[in-house]
């Protein structure tokens, strides 16, 4: 024969049952609203996501001979993303040895000192750059004789920036020879800056 059950177990029973049931609603409601702030999370970084392009502007004229003559020349960093970038290091190399100035690159080079190696810059380092925002880093163009011998030798010319968003999310945008426009660039995300501080260009 059954037991038969009192009211009062049956009314545990229930409890039980009901704290059982409210407890995995909390755990699902939980795991929704921590999907929910991942997503928002994700929105707000894809909101602010920089993207920073390096790019090489130049001009031209022929002359009477047919030959090109160069006459701009300037590097420029861009912000395509949606939202700032905050430079964090920058570095530039000619034929793998590291330069800490525009001067010390041109040295680097081996610039005759007949060269005077005046010319316009504009420093990206420890800057933010907001979305649209274009930095002429080097303006060589007033410069005739400098502007022809940085162009003869700027595919050994590299140029590293490592970059973070408000979100601390890093990027590092690479660019290799700064002679054409058909020259490799690449972008990746990173962990963190990894730029020695004897290779950090600083100007």
């Amino acid at each position: 024969m059954f037991k038969k059950i009192d009211s009062q177990t049956l009314m545990a029973v229930g409890v039980l049952l009901v704290s059982f049931i409210a407890l995995f609603i909390s755990v699902r409601q939980t795991a929704i609203m921590g999907e929910q702030t991942r997503l928002l999370v994700e929105q707000n970084k894809a909101s602010a996501w920089p993207y920073l392009e390096i790019d090489l502007n130049r001009g031209f004229t022929r002359d009477q001979y047919g030959k090109l003559d160069i006459t701009d020349y300037k590097i420029v960093i861009t912000n395509k993303g949606t939202g700032p970038a905050i430079v964090e290091a920058v570095r530039i190399s000619y034929d793998g040895e590291s330069s800490r100035n525009w001067h010390d690159l041109y040295k680097i080079t081996g610039i005759p000192d007949s060269i005077s190696s005046a010319h316009s810059n504009s420093s990206v380092m420890n800057k933010v750059i907001a979305t649209n925002e274009e930095v002429r880093m080097l303006t060589l163009s007033n410069n005739s004789e400098l502007m022809n011998w940085v162009f003869e030798r700027g595919d050994k010319i590299v140029m590293e920036i490592c970059y973070r968003s408000v979100y601390d999310d890093h990027w590092v945008v690479r660019r290799d020879g700064f002679k054409s426009n058909f020259e490799m660039t690449t972008s990746e995300k990173t962990d963190a800056c990894q730029v020695a501080a004897e290779d950090i260009f600083i100007e």
